[in-house]
């Protein structure tokens, strides 16, 4: 995947080529949370389900039993939108506060879905190629303090703002949360430590924060350097493809609130 563009020229040209954004560049959608989007200009996006449920074991050994339906969310991960879907209505929405009682894990899924509807991981789950797929791809969980996620001074082709991630302060005890990387590779033997697939669970509770959510493409020895999944280190780093922590990938940015209770 091609990384987070710096200009909207060239964000345009990203996007038509990915297919993973809420939106074509050709397309003005509503500015506004709440407005209806029409359905021509929903093209594809990335869908978040967030399970609550009982896990046991760690990694790709977790086993899990649901304990409720799943959160399912959409967001224009570009922009950090979030729209949800009804009755074949898309509308523009606020971002969504996800509460985690400390009774419970709750697997988070990740699935992007391309302008034919599909699934699309398949790009970020590749193996063999030491330059792509789960060579070089790793999202990033940062607990962070609330309201310190910023737009920055930059707009794509519809005019959204782009949201800015420079100087990342995580939370010193990460929120009081744990997460488990749970991507199992082909023949099920390996941890691709991804973030595609993954269990949060509550060590602390009592805590309200945002939850900064980013992929980054082009990392340097990744299963050599074992990044721990809260590493905020990458926004203090250039957002170079080719260095240590590589670059965003411009449709994999986007924030949570949470909030954890007893």
């Amino acid at each position: 995947m091609k990384t987070k563009a710096t200009t909207t020229s060239v964000l345009s040209a990203t996007t038509i080529l990915s297919g993973l954004l809420l939106f074509s560049a050709c397309s003005k959608t509503p500015p506004t949370n709440g407005q209806r989007v029409a359905p021509q200009e929903f093209i594809s996006s990335t869908q978040l389900s967030i399970t609550p449920g009982h896990a046991s074991g760690t990694g790709i050994n977790t086993d899990f039993t649901a304990d409720g339906d799943p959160q399912v969310l959409y967001v224009d991960g570009a922009t950090g939108q979030y729209f949800t879907i009804k009755d074949g209505d898309t509308t523009k929405a606020e971002t969504p506060t996800v509460t985690m009682k400390s009774d419970h894990d709750y697997r988070f899924q990740i699935e992007f879905r391309g302008e034919d509807g599909l699934s699309s991981n398949d790009e970020y789950t590749e193996e063999g190629n030491e330059d792509e797929g789960a060579n070089i791809h790793q999202f990033f969980f940062v607990p962070v303090a609330t309201g310190s996620v910023k737009p920055i001074d930059q707009v794509n082709d519809d005019g959204d703002p782009l949201l800015g991630y420079v100087n990342l302060q995580g939370l010193e005890d990460h929120g009081g949360l744990d997460y488990q990387y749970a991507d199992k590779s082909q023949d099920g033997t390996k941890n691709l430590m991804i973030g595609l697939n993954g269990y949060f669970s509550v060590v602390k509770a009592g805590q309200t924060f945002d939850l900064v959510v980013d992929l980054r493409h082009g990392i340097q020895n990744k299963f050599e350097n074992n990044y721990p999944w809260y590493d905020a280190d990458f926004s203090k780093a250039s957002n170079d493809v080719n260095a240590p922590y590589g670059a965003t990938d411009f449709a994999t940015l986007f924030h949570l609130h949470i909030q954890t209770v007893n």
